[in-house]
């Protein structure tokens, strides 16, 4: 895989990051490629460009850049999601262990440093989390992310009870805390009031999302500038989603010549990718509908797509698709309800891990 560009992303304060259109009592705690591609067009589009001249060479197979979606770092640890097929992580006598299962289901996202090991052929046995808390793998925010021994001196320092830092050096244990946020709204006519909540993440210091690019970035960080101004996600008339960012030293991933692709970005499959794409693989579907935003009318549903998520393991050669996601009409399923297209970015970027019989780390 050629370089990726990776961007830090420091949340100034909460993020909302939806998991459905009807939920807003639960956030996702990174960002999907599809939704940060979204929110570059949104910002391409209020900086008074076209945005169908932005998409067009996504559309025509010209992508000037590919993104991962956005994924936990903390200090100088980045983490990358759990793939779908632990077989191509621990050997089968450690997933029949009795008592591994339980730890391994709590495993959502693994670091870079694992992940190095894992690209180059090592099966990550030796690293499985023990009950004590000690061996050469180590877990943070309840067991969600994994990363090694070596990697705990490169995380920040908890913040003391002031918050600043104040106090004796405590390790760090969660990236984000989760917080669930009373709020009212009025109707405009009524006056009526109605009570809901909304879930947001707070990262600790030295905590955020990170994202890799692979391509072109000359039109892309005027966009993050303008984009971490107007903020990320949702509820962003709350103050939510605003970020700083900052650009990282080139990132060069091993690679073999042979396996299946370790996608860093959800996946819509082109239709003719999908009967090689699928072969022996190892995926995660999700369901990507909720609301869009539009000049020209109020927020609308747009249509819901199903994508194969970050972590799965397809055959490659694979592109990726944009579709269209404009509601339409009931009555007929084809007449668009607004004058324009509404692109989803479903193109893949991933590295490939390697097949066959791999040594034990």
């Amino acid at each position: 895989m050629p370089d990726l560009t990776p961007y830090h992303l420091t949340f100034r304060g909460g993020l909302h990051v939806g998991q459905g259109a009807e939920n807003l009592n639960a956030t996702r705690v990174t960002v999907p490629s599809d939704t940060l591609y979204a929110a570059l067009v949104d910002q391409h589009r209020h900086l008074g460009d076209d945005p169908e001249g932005f998409v067009a060479p996504f559309r025509e197979g010209h992508a000037p850049f590919r993104l991962t979606s956005a994924f936990p770092f903390a200090g100088q640890v980045r983490f990358y999601p759990m793939p779908a097929d632990l077989a191509a992580v621990f050997s089968l006598e450690t997933l029949a262990r009795a008592g591994a299962q339980k730890r391994l289901r709590r495993l959502r996202f693994l670091s870079e440093g694992l992940l190095n090991r894992l690209l180059q052929g090592q099966r990550l046995d030796a690293y499985l989390p023990s009950e004590d808390g000690k061996g050469p793998g180590r877990t943070l925010q309840r067991g969600a992310l994994w990363l090694t021994a070596e990697e705990v001196d490169r995380l920040p320092e908890a913040a003391g009870p002031s918050g600043e830092g104040k106090g004796a050096p405590r390790p760090l244990t969660h990236l984000w805390k989760a917080q669930t946020v009373p709020r009212v709204t009025l109707n405009r006519l009524s006056s009526a009031s109605t009570y809901f909540q909304v879930e947001r993440v707070r990262f600790a210091p030295g905590c955020g999302l990170w994202f890799g690019v692979q391509g072109e970035m000359e039109a892309l960080e005027p966009l993050l500038t303008a984009l971490g101004e107007s903020g990320l996600g949702g509820e962003r008339s709350a103050g939510y989603g605003a970020f700083t960012f900052e650009r990282s030293a080139p990132l060069s991933l091993p690679e073999p010549a042979e396996g299946r692709l370790y996608l860093l970005s959800r996946y819509l499959p082109a239709e003719a990718e999908i009967p090689g794409a699928l072969e022996d693989a190892a995926y995660r579907l999700e369901s990507v509908a909720g609301w869009l935003r539009s000049p020209d009318r109020p927020a609308l549903r747009r249509r819901r797509l199903w994508m194969l998520a970050e972590g799965s393991l397809v055959r490659p050669p694979v592109s990726g698709a944009l579709e269209d996601v404009r509601p339409v009409l009931r009555k007929d399923r084809k007449t668009p309800l607004l004058p324009h297209p509404v692109w989803r970015f479903g193109l893949a970027l991933g590295v490939r891990l390697p097949t066959g019989e791999a040594s034990h780390g």
